[in-house]
């Protein structure tokens, strides 16, 4: 069972974790900065457009509903901000409200820089995702909920209870959906041998997030999409090097010295290509959500 508590830490762990889960707070601290920089492959505009072109189609927005939205694990907003943007032009955006338990992320250039200065997202909120879930209805009562990339980050075994709290959330009047992005938990990226193993030990299978969903009542939708990928092999290495993902600080210095030498030597020529894979899974409400 995946036990990896990032949106569920800052709190005693509750949990037999393979590893502290202070490991993930400290590696959110530390990594703000790192999203900085244009040259990641996900930041760049093709990427963030294919990815947003795809979110706009999965939430099936209506032009005559007004948009309450939340980005929960927003990190430092910069996303929201701009799938905001994207759909402004075509869509009523009421509110978009984005959540991260790390005030180093949301206090930063992040999330509260772009409220005070982007109309569309109006507040941010410093919690976790499962305190999140369980606030009142009429505290939240949103119409759409993104969770990018953070679903392998939630205890599997508090999903039922998570999705359950989210389904009491979102007003189903107004078609409430969630989209969860999360990617396979067998990935083809060049890294070295630990890190494929940590990856498949902290993602959770989509197919056991699809169950909690529909147990929680929502009506669940499966897509996956991909993306050619080719890019610099220093800045590939840099990527690790900079453990720019949470899987990356789970690794020992030992084990990322290794690795990283391992990679300079196995990966030929000045460039890497691989096929980026997402999974979205989509919820939707059921009609009479209460009554079932």
């Amino acid at each position: 069972m995946v036990t990896n508590l990032y949106m569920i830490s800052r709190r005693p762990c509750p949990c037999p974790c393979p590893w502290p889960c202070q490991i993930i707070d400290v590696h959110y601290q530390n990594v703000v900065n790192v999203y900085n920089e244009e040259t990641l492959f996900f930041l760049q505009s093709s990427y963030e457009q294919w990815v947003m072109t795809c979110l706009e189609r999965l939430f099936a927005f209506h032009q005559a509903i007004p948009i309450r939205m939340v980005d929960l694990g927003c990190g430092n907003g910069c996303f929201a901000n701009k799938f905001t943007a994207h759909i402004a032009p075509t869509y009523q955006i009421q509110s978009c409200i984005c959540v991260d338990p790390y005030p180093e992320w949301l206090n930063g250039w992040g999330a509260s820089t772009y409220a005070d200065n982007n109309s569309h997202i109006t507040k941010t909120l410093c919690m976790n995702a499962f305190d999140f879930s369980q606030m009142p209805q009429q505290q939240m009562n949103y119409s759409h909920l993104l969770m990018k990339e953070m679903i392998h980050h939630l205890d599997e075994s508090t999903l039922l209870q998570f999705f359950n709290g989210i389904i009491d959330q979102l007003d189903e009047q107004q078609d409430g959906t969630v989209v969860i992005i999360t990617r396979p938990n067998e990935t083809n990226y060049p890294f070295f041998e630990r890190i494929h193993e940590l990856w498949k030990s902290t993602q959770i299978p989509y197919e056991n997030v699809v169950v909690h969903m529909k147990n929680a009542g929502f009506d669940v939708s499966v897509e996956m999409a991909t993306l050619p990928v080719t890019l610099q092999k220093q800045e590939w290495i840099s990527f690790i090097e900079k453990k720019t993902w949470s899987v990356f600080s789970m690794c020992s210095e030992e084990e990322m010295v290794n690795g990283l030498n391992q990679l300079q030597n196995d990966l030929d020529g000045g460039t890497i290509s691989f096929l980026e894979t997402l999974i979205f899974i989509v919820g939707r409400c059921r009609q009479n959500k209460k009554s079932n």
